[in-house]
């Protein structure tokens, strides 16, 4: 039974086929379920006339009397509504050659837009190499200046000075233990250096240091 439902199918896309692309012999150049899946989509009216006509044989008299209207009503409906599938752009072309074209077209497309995918990938690299190297140089020149030049209080800048700290790169290398063991650097003057250190842009060490705060 549903071996003979598939044959009728195919002999009703298979004539259908021919009426839409004017073609006299439809060969196996088309896709039967393509095509039963565009007749879904239109309206009663013209799924009824195309249904009777490619899949019943039925006569437009035999039509306009089931339906209750004149012949050239039934004409005209199967003209205009053929002439719909013809134009549909989701079945431009339902012939098995159009699908595989369409396929091949989609395929290109995608390997194109991986392409591109990829050239979009390599400058985002470059522009993040490029900027990770900016930050390297930029912070580098910040790690050597001299802590008399990052603005700190006459205090703060004597007791680090005395603890034979010279650059920024030296504050740097401290945890937070051997800050706050530097002689007379008190609390405030700790939470001075710390507060420059995050305004020079030394982010990390800030982190590090605000981490392990709490064991103190």
């Amino acid at each position: 039974m549903k071996k003979k439902m598939c044959n009728l199918d195919y002999e009703y896309a298979a004539r259908l086929y021919c009426r839409i692309f004017g073609k006299s012999d439809s060969g196996n150049d088309f896709n039967t379920r393509r095509i039963l899946d565009a007749v879904n989509t239109l309206a009663e009216e013209g799924r009824l006339v195309i249904e009777s006509r490619f899949k019943h044989l039925e006569t437009y008299e035999e039509i306009a009397e089931k339906i209750g209207c004149k012949s050239t009503r039934v004409r005209f409906v199967e003209t205009k509504t053929v002439e719909k599938l013809r134009k549909s752009s989701c079945i431009k072309d339902m012939s098995i050659s159009g699908i595989v074209q369409e396929r091949d077209s989609y395929k290109q497309r995608t390997i194109e837009l991986e392409a591109v995918i990829r050239e979009l990938k390599q400058q985002l690299c470059n522009l993040s190499n490029g900027a990770l190297a900016y930050e390297y140089a930029l912070t580098g020149d910040i790690l050597e200046r001299d802590i008399k030049d990052i603005g700190l209080s006459i205090r703060a800048y004597n007791c680090l000075s005395r603890d034979g700290i010279k650059t920024v790169r030296d504050i740097n290398a401290l945890n937070f233990r051997e800050l706050r063991e530097i002689r007379n650097l008190g609390h405030k003057s700790c939470e001075e250096v710390i507060d420059k250190m995050s305004e020079l842009g030394l982010s990390d060490w800030v982190s590090k240091l605000n981490y392990y705060r709490e064991d103190f």
